[in-house]
């Protein structure tokens, strides 16, 4: 678990910059005056054709380690919550009204 968080962290460090890059030219690209400069920057046609791949590649690898980080921890959580019932019940039983 701690390797694929660390994988997780680092990935997220490394392709932040490409997709914060990726969002405002998209975003740049709703304005008409900048379109034609912003769309070959948006497109990757002038950075490079690998950049592309690569950011598509850490977004798919994120999700599918972000997703296994949270259900190991809803697991874990759902583990502890369960064994806190079982304590409370064997440290607490119920009293039985028909037992004296």
């Amino acid at each position: 678990m701690i390797l694929i968080r660390k994988l997780h962290r680092y990935t997220g460090i490394t392709i932040a910059p490409l997709v914060l890059l990726q969002a405002v030219t998209g975003f740049l690209l709703r304005l008409d005056s900048l379109q034609r400069n912003v769309r070959l920057l948006h497109n990757w046609s002038q950075v490079s054709k690998y950049v592309a791949f690569v950011l598509a590649t850490g977004l798919a690898f994120m999700a599918v380690t972000g997703s296994i980080i949270f259900i190991q921890m809803w697991l874990q959580r759902r583990k502890r919550a369960t064994r806190m019932r079982l304590a409370a019940i064997i440290n607490n039983p119920t009293k039985r009204e028909d037992v004296e």
